[in-house]
């Protein structure tokens, strides 16, 4: 009868022990998981911070090229009598170089985030 209950103490004490390392493995398993998706976020966020930076240069390069355009048109306005060869060619020079920059600009948005 002695023998009966050591064999059952010693049964239990084995299941104990497989389930305190099933507990360890799944514990550490978890771990892992939270670790991995501590690593996404963090990658995430960079990748935010990445996206908020090109929109800022995105900003800053459309406000250039809207004062350039100002600029131009303040220059050479497009007011002037069109029929005369000089304006005509200074006209058409300058209609260029707006689409030009509009198209720089659009091709930057549609290209950016």
């Amino acid at each position: 009868m002695l023998a009966l209950a050591l064999l059952f103490a010693v049964i239990i004490g084995l299941l104990w022990l497989i389930v305190r390392l099933l507990q360890r493995y799944f514990d550490a398993y978890a771990y892992l998981d939270r670790a991995d998706d501590d690593d996404r976020l963090q990658q995430h966020l960079q990748e935010g911070k990445e996206i908020v930076t090109y929109q800022k240069r995105e900003t800053d390069i459309n406000s250039v090229i809207d004062e350039r355009l100002s600029e131009m048109e303040k220059r050479f306005p497009s007011q002037q009598s069109a029929n005369e060869p000089p304006e005509m060619f200074m006209t058409a020079f300058k209609q260029l170089i707006h689409a030009t920059l509009n198209l720089l600009k659009e091709e930057k948005r549609d290209s950016g985030h």
